[in-house]
């Protein structure tokens, strides 16, 4: 649209073949600025980089069938899958979850959510399972 040209910035935008790239272009000095999903996290690749942004809140941050979000509210157990599950990523995923339940008045147990590293194939992975970030 020009917008950043109007504002006076020269930017360019890079699409990166895969989610990680950008760590390694940026880690390279070949870019100024990374942005990913919050999901995405970086801790694991470099100490000294510094996050900038926040998380923002939606209506649970999970896609999820309705079959699903009954089992969540009756404390179920439910799995997600998700293209990071690591103990890092799992706790978010299951913050997002936890203050959800909360806003609906309902309990949740980290016992009952099992999250299972799949990949990017969110609506295939939603068929098969119960949900996903």
């Amino acid at each position: 649209t020009g917008a950043y040209q109007k504002a006076g910035l020269d930017i360019t935008m890079i699409e990166p073949t895969e989610h990680y790239d950008g760590f390694a272009e940026l880690q390279a000095g070949n870019i100024d600025l990374h942005v990913n999903e919050p999901i995405h996290l970086f801790e694991h690749y470099f100490d000294d980089l510094k996050a900038l942004g926040c998380f923002f809140v939606t209506d649970g941050g999970v896609l999820m069938k309705q079959s699903s979000m009954e089992k969540l509210q009756q404390n179920q157990p439910i799995r997600i899958t998700t293209p990071a599950a690591n103990p890092i990523t799992n706790k978010i995923g299951f913050e997002i979850l936890h203050r959800y339940a909360k806003q609906n008045n309902f309990e949740l147990d980290r016992n009952n959510v099992e999250f299972v590293e799949t990949d990017f194939q969110h609506l295939k992975h939603l068929q098969e399972g119960d949900g996903n970030p």
